[in-house]
């Protein structure tokens, strides 16, 4: 509970679920603090924390209900323009390990599952406020093994992402299709994904692909 004479830090909600926005603001209310804003979306998030007068601390709590990528974006972003700001990420696939050491990989503090109880993200929002990184010691290791990938791996995999077919990554690389299957399976095997949807998942969520928001 945090005491009432204590200068809250800005706490920011983001989810495109109003409904869920508001009982995570009455879960902040029962621990003592309150909600600076409820936004729907991470691009308007990251106006907000650019406007606040005292931008350099706070949380922002990440439901369930939005774009995977942008939710990352805004997660990278976090770190490079407000490493201070702490974030909870709230998601369907908490209970996935390389989803969890992905998340861990982007500095989020914790990734809790959407279905968890009202006492348990309050505990996790003072326990990250409080500075504490709630993954163990064994994730946040794996978590910041790098993923290597060589160049010509990067090229496949970006390809991948613009979803061509392998015979039009084999012609826009002046390859043969045996090679880029080649370099399928490397990356596969790197990614620890089994198809080509999981493979650019993951490395949107690693980063890269990133490009800047």
């Amino acid at each position: 509970m945090y005491k009432t004479d204590e200068r809250h830090p800005p706490i920011i909600i983001v989810d495109e679920n109003w409904a869920l926005c508001r009982g995570y603001s009455a879960i902040l209310d029962d621990v003592g603090l309150s909600t600076t804003a409820r936004i729907n979306c991470t691009s308007d998030c990251i106006r907000k924390l650019q406007a606040l007068s005292y931008p350099d601390d706070g949380l922002v709590i990440v439901g369930p209900n939005l774009d995977e990528r942008e939710v990352f974006q805004l997660f990278r972003w976090l770190h490079d323009e407000k490493p201070n700001v702490k974030s909870i990420l709230i998601s369907r696939q908490a209970t996935d390990p390389d989803f969890c050491l992905d998340v861990a990989a982007n500095h989020v503090k914790t990734c809790l599952p959407h279905t968890v109880q009202c006492e348990h993200i309050a505990g996790a929002i003072l326990d990250v406020l409080a500075n504490k990184m709630l993954f163990s010691s064994d994730v946040i290791e794996q978590a910041f093994q790098p993923i290597k990938l060589s160049p010509r791996e990067r090229d496949v995999l970006r390809l991948m992402a613009e979803s061509k077919t392998y015979a039009q990554i084999a012609e826009a690389l002046l390859v043969t299709c045996k090679t880029v299957d080649n370099h399928r399976q490397k990356i596969f095997k790197k990614l620890n994904v089994n198809n080509k949807e999981a493979a650019v998942a993951r490395a949107h969520r690693r980063g890269l692909l990133w490009r800047g928001l």
